[in-house]
């Protein structure tokens, strides 16, 4: 396997292999389905920072779209507690956001066809006018 983003890389690995997720590409209509529901998705909430980073790693091994936006939102709500405390975000929680942000904007990249770079405001834009839409 050769990653789209990673040209100069390459992936072996058993194709009959648990230890390896391996799935198609999320559609565009599960990912526009996924984003209206994004105000409705639960924090994971750990106080421990062991214990939440152990639950960062199992989340991602997952491959679930709705599990990195659960990540996503999560570390943007502690970073934005954090800020307001006066306090920088956790090295782990900087990993573990860009991991997830890399791997979720990627995938919503290639099946809407933009810029992986554009994808945050997609999503923003997408939010934010089904909020307008609800406050009405």
């Amino acid at each position: 396997l050769v990653p789209y983003y990673t040209k100069d890389s390459q992936i072996f690995t058993p194709v009959d292999s648990d230890k390896v997720v391996m799935r198609s590409l999320i559609c565009k209509e599960a990912i526009m389905q996924l984003i209206e529901e994004i105000p409705d998705i639960e924090l994971l909430w750990v106080k421990d920072e062991k214990q939440r980073e152990m639950q960062y790693k199992e989340t991602m091994r997952k491959c679930d779209c709705r599990e990195l936006i659960r990540i996503i939102k999560t570390i943007y709500q502690r970073m934005q507690s954090r800020i307001a405390e006066g306090k920088k975000m956790t090295a782990s929680d900087e990993k573990y956001f860009h991991l997830a942000e890399d791997r979720l904007y990627g995938e919503f990249a290639i099946t809407l066809g933009m810029e992986r770079d554009q994808v945050r405001d997609f999503i923003s834009e997408k939010v934010q006018q089904k909020e307008a839409v609800n406050t009405v």
